[in-house]
């Protein structure tokens, strides 16, 4: 057997005009849950707008870079140094056959004349 939704309707309509947020009703309060909904609304607003502006401090906070060399005053003027010739030192080479000492890209030991590797 199907009901018809007309048999429904008066049980949902008083359903709907039951139902309260906060409190009474607005007619038997005298408007408080009105003021009570405000009040909820102010509160989650401040607490939301605290939250974002605490967000954006504590990011620009983080993202703020570090000098490399803190607590120096950064119009000091450090002297220039200009390099005119760079001279390139490197080791000698040793004869692996009579120990001796050949300059860095001789190719024979000068003692001896043999190859060096």
């Amino acid at each position: 057997m199907e009901s018809e939704y007309s048999d429904y309707l008066p049980d949902a309509e008083n359903s709907i005009n039951s139902f309260r947020v906060f409190g009474d009703s607005l007619d038997e309060s005298n408007g408080d849950s009105f003021d009570n909904t405000l009040l909820i609304i102010g509160v989650v607003g401040s607490v939301l707008a605290s939250g974002i502006v605490l967000g954006i401090f504590f990011l620009r906070k983080r993202q703020k870079s570090v000098s490399p060399v803190e607590g120096l005053n950064s119009t000091k003027v450090f002297p220039q140094v200009k390099i005119d010739k760079i001279e390139v030192r490197t080791s000698p080479k040793f004869c692996r056959y009579c120990g001796t000492a050949n300059s860095a890209d001789a190719v024979f030991c000068e003692k001896y004349g043999k190859q060096i590797s």
